[in-house]
């Protein structure tokens, strides 16, 4: 569990760098913008290179503005995630010590039971069960979880 959340710090940490880094680009740019047209106005700069450089600023903005909502969508879901899994090892510790598994409690810590259709092979009945938790969903599907047992 430490591993995985090391790894969601560090990528939030990177994320955040990419927004930095996005945000400082978009400022250069405006200054650079303001430049350009400062040039333009005194006479140094032909109209037509003025609009293509405007129009390749401008571009460069939009796909940097972009990159910033993906970064801060991406990092409020990691925040979401890891409030979802210190909620559900919050849960699990107060359970640590359980010797019998009352309803209230599993109504505290399951979400959903599925259960598959039952299949009928060479004279067994089989039958698939899988049990979602509150916060995490199925844990034997979370790669960290199971590594990090392993």
């Amino acid at each position: 569990m430490v591993m995985a959340g090391q790894q969601l710090e560090r990528k939030q940490d990177v994320l955040k760098g990419k927004v930095r880094e996005s945000k400082k680009r978009i400022a250069e740019i405006d200054r650079a913008v303001k430049k350009l047209f400062e040039e333009k106005v005194a006479g140094n700069v032909p109209e037509g290179i003025f609009k293509n450089l405007l129009l390749d600023y401008e571009a460069e903005q939009n796909t940097l503005r972009v990159v910033i909502a993906d970064n801060e969508t991406q990092m409020e879901k990691a925040a979401a995630v890891e409030s979802d899994v210190t909620s559900w090892v919050r849960l699990i510790k107060a359970c640590l010590d359980l010797e019998n598994l009352d309803r209230a409690t599993a109504l505290e810590l399951i979400d959903c039971i599925e259960v598959s259709e039952k299949i009928a092979e060479d004279g067994t009945k089989e039958q698939e069960i899988g049990i979602r938790y509150k916060f995490v969903g199925n844990v034997a599907e979370i790669p960290e979880i199971t590594a990090i047992g392993a």
